[in-house]
């Protein structure tokens, strides 16, 4: 017998009581003094769900504030007793106000701080006034930096503020400079035509700023934590989501069905705002794809059967829009595009409760959607259980896979058939003929069970898998340093296996991205699984060559990614990190932004980006499989490649695989290329069509469409 709504709701506040007391009762004393009471600005206190505060990334410690005695504050404007020292007189209760624009002084404005000397920083904070009605909140900004207080640069940071009166954070890589410049574009509200601050802060680092392979900024700030994203193939922008609120998640509130969406645009560095409410859905937690169109079916979550589906309409809007809901509620699923454009979910037990309770409870076995007749349907002989790692420290005894079968590592490949690579250590082949069906393919070499570890398919011609990371639990473990390699040949085939060398760091909750030349960059995570904290963060990024079967140690970075962080391939080469934090209870591991990682592909010897080389026109903007295609370019090149564009949440993408095209030339700056044609390695959808010169410098890509053959 079913459980009735309020027993359903009862168990699922336990199960989730029950994981963030388990989180917390890791922390030291001293950290749990920290997250209850950090001092900010001077007088400010950070809240419950606030943004993490800067840490020093020499020693994963608070940044200390620098001391603002000798500072000299100048701003394109003031209000009557509001001048610009207040800013930085040490009085919460006093305020810079910018005049309004009836009296000439119109957005935006700037504030330029002289600290006198230079100094080593790596963030800024900014205390709003104390508002009633959150008027003169900065929402849209740039943080610049210059040595002589003539030469800016490019800015260091960018974005949008959340409004309201808590203090907002600009964090960066470190910096020495004199003078710190903050540009306010926008009022949060749109009630008002001026700007506040009460106390502007800087934060110092103990050593000096080092250079490393790779480069990292600008910050991108986000009025929201964003813990979820994809790259949007048709317009180029990247979409984050959060849950119904900015800063964290509740499942049980009432105000679930709402999901806070952020889209930032390259193109124009604008951060723009939308909350999702058509579709009925909380996508926290969700399964993610990219369909065979372009448009991404988000799946499951807080809301935990429903599906939305967003896309760009012939006007360039986006829309969200409603489809058929799942006949199993899920959430932590894993989501993927088979060979003929259907999609398929398996596992989503986190946060649903057992019906009925007990070992012969719901199991949350696979279902297909089918985009074209709009409905989903069961595969109960696509079984979960042999995708079930041997997790033991979470749940209940009501539900014991409550982790088990959380964030499969999922390949779809040749004859409708999807590869199951992860994280438990048993592997598995599910076919979606008929009922559906699961075949055992055996261990992943002598790897354990790797929760939360990371897996992509960085050359799908030959069908070859990297895997790296992760822990035996969800929480409360070391996690490993391990990486292999797996190599599938035919549908259902035995699974050539491979340990490769170890990364240097061992990680939990990072992400992996493939780079067009076949690399592999790991970022993030920590060294033991503990969700939202950011003690042992790994600042350490690392670049896998599949060729060398070596790790390469990239460029630090300041700012911790871990439980619920990301990361994305970027069409121009770079790669966008983000997020990490969106707590339930309380946390000090909110990141409200995201950071772009140039690799060093990107970059001279000297640090200057290199001349790319240009893809002027390709033949054909969609393709089926095993069709060609000609390339013309600015200049010789010598590699080519596409690479699916990609959606990530809780470390996981299954969207991104990379194929390697094989180059005829075909006249001056001319390049014939062949799209694999076995359907399964080239899933339909759009891909980032780059070349590469002969130093392997990356072109800026083009999107191509595959089409369902």
């Amino acid at each position: 017998m079913a459980m009735n709504a309020a027993f359903r709701l009862l168990l699922l506040s336990a199960l989730l009581f029950a994981e963030h007391t388990d989180a917390l009762a890791q922390d030291s004393v001293e950290e749990q003094v920290l997250e209850a009471d950090v001092p900010i600005g001077h007088g400010a206190r950070i809240g419950l769900m606030e943004a993490a505060p800067p840490r020093d990334p020499s020693s994963g410690r608070p940044s200390a504030e620098i001391d603002r005695s000798t500072w000299v504050a100048t701003c394109d404007s003031e209000a009557i007793n509001h001048t610009c020292s207040y800013m930085i007189d040490k009085d919460v209760k006093t305020f810079w106000q910018s005049a309004e624009s009836s009296v000439g002084a119109a957005l935006p404005q700037n504030v330029t701080i002289d600290m006198g000397d230079t100094r080593t920083f790596h963030a800024i904070s900014m205390l709003p006034s104390d508002d009633p009605h959150s008027r003169g909140n900065i929402a849209a900004h740039e943080v610049y930096i210059s040595q002589d207080n003539q030469n800016w640069g490019t800015p260091v940071a960018y974005g949008t503020w959340w409004n309201d009166n808590t203090v907002k954070y600009s964090i960066f890589e470190p910096k020495q400079a004199r003078y710190i410049r903050l540009v306010a574009r926008s009022e949060a509200s749109g009630t008002g035509d001026f700007v506040s601050i009460a106390t502007f802060s800087v934060y110092g680092v103990a050593k000096a700023p080092t250079s490393g392979l790779g480069r990292w900024g600008p910050t991108i700030d986000f009025p929201i934590v964003p813990a979820g994203a994809w790259v949007d193939p048709l317009s180029g922008r990247v979409v984050t989501f959060s849950s119904y609120a900015h800063e964290m998640f509740r499942p049980l509130d009432p105000r679930l069905g709402n999901t806070m969406t952020r889209t930032w645009d390259p193109a124009t560095r604008l951060v723009s705002q939308r909350t999702v409410q058509e579709t009925g859905h909380d996508m926290f937690c969700p399964g993610m794809s990219l369909n065979a169109t372009g448009y991404m079916h988000v799946t499951g979550g807080n809301s935990a059967k429903r599906t939305s589906i967003y896309g760009i309409n012939a006007q360039g809007a986006a829309v969200w829009t409603p489809s058929a809901e799942m006949n199993v509620p899920r959430g932590y699923q894993s989501s993927v595009t088979c060979a003929d454009g259907r999609i398929f979910v398996i596992g989503g037990s986190f946060g649903i409760p057992c019906d009925p309770p007990g070992p012969e409870g719901e199991e949350k076995n696979g279902e297909l959607y089918d985009p074209v007749a709009k409905t989903w349907t069961e595969k109960p002989r696509c079984k979960v259980k042999p995708m079930f790692t041997d997790e033991t420290s979470t749940g209940s005894r009501e539900c014991r896979w409550f982790r088990s079968d959380n964030h499969g590592w999922l390949f779809p490949w040749k004859d409708n058939t999807v590869f199951q690579a992860g994280p438990s250590k048993r592997m598995n082949w599910y076919n979606m003929s008929g009922l559906g069906d699961v075949q055992s393919a055996g261990k992943r070499s002598d790897d354990n069970d790797a929760m939360c570890g990371v897996a992509v398919m960085y050359d799908a011609a030959q069908g070859s898998i990297l895997t790296a990371g992760g822990s035996p639990q969800y929480t409360g473990l070391d996690a490993t340093n391990r990486a292999y390699l797996l190599t599938i040949k035919g549908a259902n085939a035995p699974v050539e296996k491979e340990r490769t060398t170890d990364m240097a760091n061992p990680r939990i909750y990072h992400s992996a991205v493939i780079l067009p030349n076949g690399d592999t960059l790991v970022v993030g995570g920590r060294r033991r699984g503990q969700v939202f904290n950011d003690d042992e963060a790994v600042l350490v990024p690392e670049v896998y060559s599949p060729t060398l079967k070596a790790w390469t140690n990239m460029a630090n970075h300041s700012i911790p990614r871990t439980y619920h962080s990301l990361a994305l391939l970027l069409p121009d080469g770079t790669v966008f990190v983000g997020g990490g934090g969106l707590c339930e209870i309380r946390c000090n591991a909110n990141h409200f932004d995201a950071q772009i990682f140039t690799p060093p592909y990107l970059l001279t010897a000297s640090g200057d980006l290199s001349v790319r080389p240009v893809i002027k026109n390709i033949s054909a903007s969609d393709v089926l499989p095993g069709n060609s295609l000609t390339i013309d370019t600015d200049s010789a090149v010598q590699n080519a490649s596409i690479v699916r564009y990609g959606s990530a949440t809780h470390g996981l993408n299954t969207d991104q695989r990379r194929i390697p095209l094989t180059m005829t030339p075909n006249g001056p700056n001319r390049y014939d290329v062949t799209i694999p044609a076995e359907k399964g390695i080239a899933i339909p959808g759009y891909w980032m069509l780059f070349v590469m010169d002969a130093q392997g410098v990356p072109s800026v890509a083009m999107s191509l469409q595959v089409k369902v053959a």
